[in-house]
């Protein structure tokens, strides 16, 4: 659990090396206890509140330094970037062959349901 002011709208990065035209945020991550489990919790620029590991599992990078890029979250290791509502990789799947794929094995970023109510985040303790 953790109050709904501990995490305020994302800011937005005045310079980024991403693509032309791209909005990167950095937004505020915080690392929660939910279920004995070290779990990351940040508010997205539309304001949903999503939760998910603390490690990108590409190459288990730490993702409490990650940023957003539009609703997605890009890992500050590689730059691979995942839907942090599904865990899917978005980048860099859009783009690469298969067989690039399978040698680079971009994963699933595991994520976790979340509710705000009340002025309060929930987390629940399984994905």
């Amino acid at each position: 659990m953790l109050a709904s002011d501990a995490l305020p709208p994302p800011q937005p990065v005045r310079f980024t090396a991403g693509q032309p035209g791209e909005v990167t945020h950095r937004p505020t991550i915080r690392q929660v206890d939910v279920g004995g489990q070290q779990v990351l919790v940040t508010r997205l620029a539309s304001g949903d509140v999503v939760a998910f590991t603390r490690f990108c599992p590409h190459m288990g990078a730490p993702l409490d330094r990650a940023s957003l890029v539009g609703e997605a979250v890009r890992c500050p290791g590689h730059e691979f970037v995942y839907d942090p509502r599904t865990g899917a990789n978005i980048h860099p799947t859009d783009e690469a062959s298969d067989a690039w794929l399978s040698v680079r094995q971009p994963g699933r970023l595991q994520t976790y349901p979340v509710a705000e109510q009340a002025g309060w985040i929930w987390v629940a303790d399984h994905p």
